[in-house]
């Protein structure tokens, strides 16, 4: 049987899907009504999301006004007609937001259309953000951005497995992006409400184990000439043996990532299909996630400098520590994901300033260097962080 690893993630990244710009120009297919998850019941969020998508306004003019960095009077108005054209859908997304991603039906990897236009309706909430910039209205433009981190949060909880949890992210890189615009303008009380918020939707935010296990379900695509075969049978089942048990892998911290699991390195016994499967599937699935922990860890900042926004603001000066936020401005210091052990994000005063990083994708405290790619040429592209050095950054795109 010819293998198909995972062929929307791989198409996923390639179109960009965890980053937070596109090209203007681009328009995302409208959602079509064979486009639509049959497993959707009436009232779930999946169906009130297409309903959104579906009443999406100038999808291009929304594209490129959220690329758009104009302040000039043509350009405050362009964004609030743009954003007034579009109340209904906002309005769709939020009740989205109430409402619970569960699937009725059999799970199913989520097609790139879809993706596009998930990430459109994330880029519309930050478009009222700035909308709301225009009008000095900073309270409301920081409660839009999280609205958009929170969109990406829900998505997660779907059934699209990995494909899905990508654009999650993708779409919590576009809210976060606008609130270091917001943030030196942002009075006491709306800076601690959004970090607050921040950190309770992260707490409650799935589990990459949870992303693997929606995948596992999802299956291998089998092409249509090889269905039914024993040939395809025998393959369906060595890839959901082998992600089954990459998820009690994903348990541990990313830094303890067991190398024989993932790829790396031979297994000892191990059937030479089922070592190439893996071999296969490994990189993509420690790429995934390598996101999902970047992700984590850029959330878990934006809280903090929010907090620590707050409490400047309140006491006249930053903290000597993050134990100083917590339980005030927050319930607890944020975790490091990237760390090897349990251990709070790394921050430190300086001067009338203060540096915040996480230890980034080698685990090892390099002071706040920022992290850096390894030139093109050697190793995979796709894990290129195994050999990445230096630490993550506030904002920092990867």
């Amino acid at each position: 049987m010819s293998l198909a690893p995972l062929p929307l993630l791989l198409a996923a990244l390639a179109l960009g899907v965890c980053g937070t710009k596109a090209p203007p120009d681009r328009q995302p297919a409208p959602a079509q009504a064979a486009d639509r998850p049959i497993s959707a019941a009436p009232g779930s969020a999946e169906a009130t999301l297409e309903l959104a998508c579906s009443a999406v306004a100038d999808q291009a003019a929304i594209a490129r006004a959220y690329s758009s960095t104009s302040t000039t009077r043509a350009a405050l108005r362009n964004r609030a007609r743009l954003v007034t054209r579009n109340a209904q859908t906002l309005t769709l997304i939020r009740r989205a937001l109430r409402q619970s991603m569960a699937s009725s039906g059999p799970a199913k990897s989520l097609d790139i259309g879809r993706a596009e236009r998930y990430r459109l309706l994330a880029r519309l909430v930050a478009l009222e953000g700035r909308a709301y910039e225009d009008r000095k209205n900073l309270p409301q433009a920081a409660g839009s951005y999280v609205d958009a981190i929170e969109l990406g949060q829900h998505l997660e909880r779907g059934s699209g497995g990995i494909v899905q949890m990508l654009v999650g992210g993708a779409c919590q890189s576009i809210g976060r992006a606008g609130i270091p615009r917001v943030l030196p303008r942002l009075g006491e009380k709306a800076a601690r409400a959004a970090a607050e918020r921040i950190l309770r939707l992260e707490t409650a935010r799935p589990s990459f184990g949870w992303t693997l296990r929606m995948e596992t379900l999802c299956g291998l695509p089998v092409p249509p000439k090889e269905r039914g075969t024993l040939g395809a049978a025998i393959t369906v089942a060595a890839y959901r043996l082998l992600l089954q048990g990459m998820e009690e892998a994903v348990a541990a911290p990313f830094a303890r990532r067991p190398a024989h699991l993932l790829g790396e390195t031979e297994k000892e016994g191990a059937v030479p299909s089922f070592q190439s499967l893996r071999n296969i599937e490994g990189p993509v699935v420690e790429a995934a996630w390598f996101y999902h922990a970047n992700s984590r860890a850029q959330n878990g900042m934006a809280a903090v400098s929010l907090a620590l926004r707050a409490y400047q603001l309140a006491h006249g000066a930053y903290p000597a520590s993050l134990n100083a936020l917590v339980p005030a401005y927050l319930p607890s210091a944020p975790d490091d994901p990237f760390a090897a052990q349990p251990q709070s994000l790394r921050y430190r005063k300086q001067g009338n300033g203060y540096l915040l990083y996480s230890v980034g994708p080698d685990a090892k405290d390099d002071g706040g260097r920022p992290v850096r790619k390894p030139k093109p040429g050697g190793g995979s592209l796709i894990v290129w962080f195994r050999t990445a050095t230096g630490d993550l950054l506030p904002g920092q795109r990867l």
